[in-house]
């Protein structure tokens, strides 16, 4: 999960769904 979360990092940021990252 982290590691996904670290790999679409920036995705997360650009979409501003970080949230969303963390919960995948």
């Amino acid at each position: 999960m982290l590691n996904k979360c670290i790999t679409l990092h920036i995705h997360c940021v650009e979409t501003k769904l970080m949230v969303d990252c963390y919960k995948n």
